[in-house]
């Protein structure tokens, strides 16, 4: 409707003019933009890549080989932290005769270069000390430390630092490895002693029993059904002197009857018992006089009698 207002009101070259300005916009091709649009992506890609090689520069970064003469140079960067961490390390040293081994373990606190000195370690800043070398600690899960000098090393890798939760699992690998330690060396004390009550003779046992296994300090039959039971079917483990009670109680009841008997044995014979035996005549005494049965004593009122008085004339 408005373009015919205009066809009738404007001459048709104007006219002309205004309708080819109203739609060259709209048939412009869509190229310009569409490049625009892309440049940004270009350009995000490509800041984009300088980070993933910035990532990869630090990756390689965090493993540094270093030769013992480049060590020095290492430590003072280290010293120049707030806080010494504990690094991850393997050493590579070569032995006279053999071929080139890699040992894994952690440096503490940050020393590098240690050196013997009496009772401890110092460190030192150098290497020209031949006594100067390094502690790994934590060597495949062993409590303690091994120290190699720098004249054997090669090469040291520092592969890292230590995070608390690599600590962690190196701690506890220790514990059950010296659970385990303390569990072999209680087998092998059991199995001695087994070998050893073993050639005792009963009576020797039985008196070691006696004396090992009071009563009155626990060692009951009710204790012994708890220990059997806290081993078959509890499966713990139970200590050597708590095993020999267990395995030899059968031996220490008879020992504890044998007790009672002669206990009871040497009751019945105390002194003014009726079944206590006459005691030996002494030496130089008549049996007989020895203890005065029923027919050697006198009648009664035999000794109260006086003899009658002889008279004067």
């Amino acid at each position: 409707m408005l373009k015919r207002i205009l066809l009738k009101a404007l001459p048709l070259p104007v006219f002309c003019a205004m309708v080819v300005a109203q739609q060259a916009p709209e048939s412009a091709p869509p190229a310009k933009p569409a490049a625009g649009a892309e440049a940004p992506k270009q350009a995000a890609a490509g800041a984009e890549a300088p980070k993933a090689d910035e990532k990869t520069d630090a990756e390689a970064a965090e493993v540094k080989v270093l030769k013992p003469g480049d060590v020095p140079a290492e430590l003072v960067r280290i010293e120049k932290r707030k806080t010494k961490a504990e690094i991850k390390c393997e050493v590579t040293i070569t032995p006279t005769h053999g071929r080139p081994v890699t040992v894994k373990g952690v440096i503490r606190n940050g020393k590098l270069i240690e050196r013997f000195a009496g009772r401890d370690f110092v460190q030192d800043p150098t290497i020209e000390h031949p006594q100067c070398g390094i502690r790994l600690w934590w060597v495949d899960n062993t409590s303690g430390w091994i120290f190699l000098r720098y004249s054997q090393i090669d090469t040291i890798a520092l592969t890292g630092v230590l995070t608390a939760e690599e600590k962690q699992a190196i701690m506890e690998a220790l514990r059950v490895k010296e659970e385990k330690k303390k569990e072999d060396q209680r087998a092998i004390e059991a199995s001695k002693l087994d070998e050893e009550l073993l050639k005792m003779s009963s009576a020797d046992l039985e008196a070691y029993l006696l004396r090992e296994y009071p009563q009155d300090q626990g060692w009951t039959s009710e204790r012994q059904r708890e220990l059997k039971k806290k081993q078959l079917i509890d499966n713990q483990p139970l200590t050597r002197q708590e095993s020999v009670f267990v395995t030899h109680f059968p031996t220490l009841v008879k020992a504890r009857l044998k007790e009672l008997k002669r206990e009871k044995d040497k009751v019945e014979f105390e002194p003014g018992s009726a079944d206590k035996p006459s005691e030996p005549a002494q030496p130089g005494q008549p049996r007989d006089s020895a203890q005065p049965g029923p027919q050697s004593q006198p009648a009664a009122g035999a000794a109260d009698e006086e003899p009658a008085p002889e008279d004067d004339e």
